[in-house]
């Protein structure tokens, strides 16, 4: 099993996390080993952790001060805490996790663009200009994203991770058989292709890009 693991030094190890780190300052240690194994290095995660102290030691504490919750009362049963594990809080915490690892720096570039008075939102040749510059940079992001998140381990789920999870279970409630129109609206809105000689009837607008 060792001979699976990156032979790299704690030096190059440090270089490619500060990397990492750099444009993810809220990764804990659990999601840079994924973040890793997104770049095909397979690094233990007693690495990672160590790695990231040295790269980040003041964050490395604050995250650890963030996951201890500690609670003062005045009696015994004063207060009952439930730490809930349901598909909703999943699917809250992913959003989290997307928001903070993908969308938060783009966020901030778009409002500081925006106060400097280099955006404004309502001008359409500003938005084209926009996504021409960004999108393919958010999209590379958010598939990078993707896959260190569906090979990261989830402490709820005995350290599987949820590509794991999804290779375990996509066959057992596979159906034998699905009905033509599973998932069609038939009371929904027209597609382009059921227009028929209407089509040529749509108007795009023209943009003159200056």
């Amino acid at each position: 099993m060792s001979d699976m693991y990156s032979a790299m030094s704690d030096q190059e190890l440090d270089a490619v996390i500060a990397e990492i780190h750099q444009s993810r300052p809220n990764t804990g240690y659990r999601m840079m080993k994924s973040f890793l194994h997104a770049r095909g290095l397979l690094v233990q995660i007693t690495r990672v952790r160590d790695s990231l102290k040295r790269v980040d030691p003041i964050g490395n504490e604050v995250r650890a001060m963030a996951n201890q919750t500690q609670y003062s009362v005045p009696a015994p049963n004063a207060m009952w805490h439930i730490d809930g594990n349901h598909k909703l809080i999943r699917i809250e915490r992913l959003w989290r996790d997307v928001y903070i690892q993908v969308l938060d720096p783009f966020h901030v570039v778009f409002r500081n663009l925006e106060s400097e008075g280099m955006l404004n939102p309502d001008d359409e040749n500003h938005l084209f200009a926009l996504h021409w510059t960004f999108l393919p940079q958010l999209q590379k992001q958010l598939a990078f994203f993707m896959d260190a998140w569906n090979h990261h381990s989830l402490r709820t789920a005995g350290s599987q991770s949820p590509y794991q999870l999804w290779a375990s279970f996509r066959n057992l409630e596979d159906p034998d058989e699905v009905e033509a129109d599973c998932g069609i609206d038939w009371d929904g809105p027209y597609g382009f292709d059921d227009l028929g000689d209407q089509r040529e009837q749509v108007e795009v607008p023209q943009v003159e890009l200056q």
